[in-house]
C-alpha cells in the first residue's frame, strides 16, 4: 500500500494508484488514474475535490468547502468542517452503490447533496434546488410526485422513480438524526 502526499500548495495532481492519498494544505483535487482496489483520500485544508473510483473508497474532505463523488462502490464520505458538496451521478445499485454520508450538516449553510439528472429522472431541472413536493419524509413514498424519500428512522436516502408504486432503490446512508428537507438536494446535469 503506496501513500502519496501533495505539496503544500493548490493544484491537481496524479498520484497514481497510491492507495492512500494526502491533499494537505491548499485547494487539491485527488483523482486516482487506476481503478484496480479501494483508495483513502484526506483533503485536509483547503477547498479539495476529491473523487474516488469503482471500489469501496473512503473520502474525508477536511476543512473548508470539498466536493466529493465517490463514484461507484458503496463509499463513506465525510466532508469535515465547512459547506460540503456530496455528488451523486452514477448508476443506482441497492447492492454495489450505497455511500454513507457521515457528516451531513443541513440548512441554510449547511452541506448539499447533488444529484444528476440523468439518474435521478424526474427530479426536476438542472440548476435548480429540489422541488417541495418531489421530497418526502416516510418508510414510502405517499405521492406520485416524490423522487426523493428519506426514512430518517434508518437515516437512509432512497430514489422513487415512481413515487408512490413501492419501487424504491436506496442510494445513500447519513448518520443517525440527521432531518434533511428539500432545500438539501440540488439537481446536476
Amino acid at each position: 500500500m503506496a501513500t502519496w502526499v501533495a505539496p503544500n500548495d493548490n493544484g491537481w495532481y496524479n498520484p497514481g494508484s497510491q492507495q492512500y492519498q494526502y491533499g494537505l494544505n491548499g485547494d487539491d483535487e485527488l483523482a486516482p488514474t487506476n481503478d484496480n482496489k479501494s483508495y483513502i483520500l484526506y483533503g485536509g485544508s483547503g477547498n479539495d475535490e476529491l473523487y474516488g473510483q469503482s471500489y469501496d473508497d473512503d473520502l474525508y474532505g477536511g476543512n473548508n468547502a470539498d466536493y466529493l463523488v465517490g463514484d461507484y462502490g458503496n463509499d463513506n464520505l465525510f466532508g469535515g468542517l465547512g459547506q460540503d458538496t456530496f455528488v451523486f451521478d452514477t448508476t443506482l445499485n441497492k447492492n454495489k452503490n450505497v455511500d454513507y454520508i457521515g457528516d451531513f450538516q443541513s440548512g441554510s449553510g449547511g452541506d448539499l447533496i447533488q444529484l444528476s439528472k440523468s439518474i435521478f429522472k424526474g427530479a426536476g431541472d438542472k440548476n435548480t434546488f429540489l422541488k417541495s413536493n418531489k421530497f418526502e419524509e416516510g418508510k414510502n413514498a405517499t405521492s406520485s410526485k416524490t423522487k426523493i424519500l428519506y426514512n430518517e428512522d434508518k437515516a437512509a436516502l432512497y430514489y422513487t422513480k415512481k413515487g408512490d408504486e413501492g419501487n424504491k432503490v436506496l442510494f445513500a446512508t447519513l448518520q443517525p438524526g440527521v432531518k434533511l428537507d428539500n432545500d438539501d438536494f440540488y439537481i446536476i446535469a
